[in-house]
């Protein structure tokens, strides 16, 4: 799944705009898109916007119509929220998912016979078997029985922390999702949102994928590596050249809790075909941390057949993207 182009009316500081994430000349869209803009500019509203209306599709597949926008507030804030969705699995291959209201939603439906809801007798109705379809996919991919759907991870700037652990709490967490629709790292969440619960679960679960971070992690971080796990609390254990005591995340460096974070998040969630959102990259790491560890998740996401979209006030990750169309242009506030 890839977004090809973004509309959206009436949001907060995006106001109205229409982005198409494609190079000029070109078919398919962009596997690595920036977002540019300085401080105001809407960054987050507009990364959150696609994770948010993500999530109420999963709702309108539960609810098999067109459901109310509960625990999606930007939707409600929002005139209209479009994504023209690509490689799509099931009886569309691509379309526009769109959450909007009244005569706007409307006008936008009777400009684009290819969205996936249509506008019959004054309101708003999926495409037959759509729902259903999807429905499926979602659950299975839930349970961990299928690799059918694909999903969003979602890693915003201002939850770059780590809590502290409670006692025995990876010992007596219960598991979520095998692979939720959204996934966000939480770090007010206990049990299995915590940093050091996905990284156990990756272990337990994706053992391919553990060997990605054993590998990714001495490469981006040179002198750190893994070192296992603690026998009696379970949690992971890092190793830093020269040092004889193994460090726990807590111990790690901002930095260095960023990376992990980011890479982590990735390695354990992101289903085929998923997107990843990432908020500030730069934040807690020097530039030539953030430039290879960026170079890192583009890799792996597009290995996945996936899409990453970044969102930046800073000119040095504006420089990686280089390709034609890969930067969107917000505007901003200077403070």
């Amino acid at each position: 799944m890839r977004i090809e182009k973004v509309s959206i009316r009436g949001l907060r500081a995006l106001k109205s705009r229409d982005d198409v994430l494609r190079s000029p000349g070109q078919d398919a869209p962009l596997r690595s898109v920036c977002l540019r803009g300085l401080n105001g500019a809407g960054k987050t509203t507009y990364l959150e916007a696609i994770a948010q209306l993500i999530q109420w599709f999963r709702r309108c597949t539960m609810k098999r119509g067109w459901a109310t926008p509960s625990g999606t507030p930007l939707l409600r804030e929002a005139d209209l929220i479009a994504l023209r969705l690509v490689d799509l699995p099931g009886p569309m291959s691509e379309g526009w998912l769109v959450w909007g209201v009244g005569e706007i939603l409307r006008q936008f439906l009777e400009r684009h016979p290819d969205a996936m809801v249509s506008w019959v007798d004054g309101e708003p109705r999926w495409r037959p078997s759509l729902l259903d379809d999807w429905d499926k996919r979602f659950a299975l991919a839930e349970l961990g029985e299928g690799k059918t759907a694909p999903n969003v991870v979602w890693i915003e700037a201002e939850n770059k922390w780590v809590p502290e652990l409670h006692d025995d709490e990876l010992l007596r967490s219960s598991a979520g999702p095998a692979q939720p629709v959204v996934a966000r790292y939480l770090p007010k969440a206990r049990g299995p949102s915590h940093i050091e619960g996905v990284l156990g679960t990756l272990k337990l679960v994706r053992e391919d994928r553990w060997a990605m971070l054993e590998r990714w992690i001495p490469e981006l971080l040179p002198g750190l590596s893994l070192a296992g796990f603690d026998e009696a609390s379970r949690r992971p254990l890092f190793r830093i050249t020269g040092l004889k005591r193994a460090l726990t995340v807590d111990l790690l460096s901002a930095g260095e809790r960023s990376v992990l974070i980011n890479l982590a998040l990735v390695a354990r969630w992101l289903g085929p075909g998923g997107i990843v959102l990432l908020d500030e990259p730069e934040l807690h790491q020097h530039l030539s941390l953030m430039r290879g560890s960026l170079a890192v998740l583009e890799s792996f996401v597009a290995e996945r057949g996936g899409q990453l979209l970044v969102a930046s006030h800073a000119p040095e990750v504006w420089a990686h993207f280089r390709r034609p169309g890969s930067l969107i242009e917000l505007e901003g506030r200077i403070p």
